[in-house]
């Protein structure tokens, strides 16, 4: 047990296998069993976080010893064990040294909870079944070899299922998703999803979809009340009906995102100003007030999302804040949500793949009449309520 600032307290261990770990706080050369446990040093675990704090890589290994167990081929418990036990435990107490100083600062001991919350959720989805004709018959009809590629990443390995996505939440500044092994769903063609079969005896594979998220998060942000249908809300309240909804929405994102009025004015009807119904939208949204606050945690270098992920912007990209913030919280906050979900109704589905702000899920049969029952259906943040659409990908 290791006593940090804070009053925070972790037990940290080093893996050697996948059903053994070694204390690391006394180096104890040891082996024991730990089931469960609140963090580990190894890469896959903290380097994320640290590399998103500004601190530097967590090895677990010195260096040089960790080149000589290469060469010698050892690994697991038999290296540590090839590391001399002082040399091991003074570069020990210095990688324990450069996490409790990442998590000196409140905020990044706070994120550090959502940070594997969000790592682990990731880490646990479900293999899926494959209606393996179908898939080879789409990879067979397809021209380009880049898409014929990624169509084949969901090839089911022995035993039919398809290997387990593996995503990444550091490889993009403001944590959006992206795949770093297994099938390729966030740029594979939406067909594919056709493809993925049930497991369950007349189970169905369902997609929730997160619905308007990102202006919903600026209106909680803001602390007003969500409409159900944010864009309608905007087109006839805010607006005053001078325009469609699909133009409302176009505003909204205009708003949002700072893209040019001269664009906008192309898809509106001439009647209508874009910079005055973007001005309308803004102050809707409290634009100028968030925008603001971001602005000043910027110059005081602690700018995070809304669950507490830091957050990089130069200095010269200030017109970058809202829709990093907002693109950023939606991310990480859609992936809170989806995990709290899959674990509510773990005996029921089993979550497959997360496509940003929808998740696909594997339902046992009365759980997806449950909740296809509604069209929507509502997953929450702290005290933020989401309304979330409902459909099937594929019959059994």
């Amino acid at each position: 047990m290791w006593h940090l600032c804070n009053n925070i307290s972790v037990d940290i261990y080093l893996e050697l296998s996948e059903s053994k770990k070694i204390l690391i706080g006394e180096v104890d050369h040891d082996s024991i069993e730990k089931t469960q446990m609140s963090l580990m040093t190894g890469k896959s675990e903290i380097n994320g976080f640290m590399k998103l704090v500004g601190s530097s890589e967590i090895f677990p290994m010195p260096t040089n010893y960790q080149s000589m167990c290469n060469i010698l081929g050892i690994t697991g418990k038999d290296a540590a064990l090839a590391v001399p036990k002082e040399s091991l435990r003074a570069h020990l107490k210095t990688c324990v040294e450069g996490i409790q100083n990442a998590l000196c600062d409140t905020e990044n001991s706070d994120y550090l909870v959502t940070y594997l919350t969000i790592k682990r959720f990731l880490q646990g989805l479900s293999r899926s079944s494959i209606d393996l004709p179908k898939l080879k018959g789409m990879i067979e009809e397809t021209e380009y070899e880049t898409v014929k590629s990624t169509l084949s990443s969901f090839l089911p390995a022995p035993g039919s299922l398809c290997n387990r996505v593996e995503y990444s939440t550091v490889n993009t500044s403001t944590g959006r998703l992206t795949v770093t092994g297994g099938p390729q769903i966030l740029t594979a063609p939406a067909r594919v999803r056709s493809c993925l079969k049930s497991r369950y005896p007349g189970g169905k594979v369902i997609q929730i979809d997160l619905v308007s998220a990102e202006p919903k998060f600026a209106l909680h942000v803001k602390g007003d009340d969500i409409p159900v249908d944010v864009y309608e809300f905007v087109a006839n309240t805010i607006l005053k009906s001078q325009v469609e909804r699909s133009h409302a929405k176009l505003i909204t994102l205009c708003a949002l995102y700072g893209q040019s009025p001269k664009n906008l004015e192309k898809k509106l009807p001439e009647c209508v100003n874009a910079r005055s119904v973007i001005r309308q939208a803004r102050n809707y949204f409290d634009y100028d007030r968030l925008k603001r606050r971001l602005a000043l945690e910027l110059s005081s270098n602690n700018l995070r999302n809304a669950v507490g992920r830091p957050l990089k912007i130069q200095d010269n990209n200030e017109h970058l804040l809202i829709s990093y913030y907002l693109q950023s919280s939606v991310a990480e906050g859609s992936l809170l949500m989806f995990a709290q979900f899959s674990e509510n109704f773990s005996d029921y589905c089993s979550p497959l793949f997360v496509i940003h702000d929808a998740l696909i899920i594997d339902c046992q049969k009365e759980f997806a009449e449950s909740l296809l029952k509604n069209e929507t259906i509502e997953l929450s943040l702290g005290d933020w309520k989401f309304d979330a659409s409902v459909k099937v990908l594929e019959d059994n």
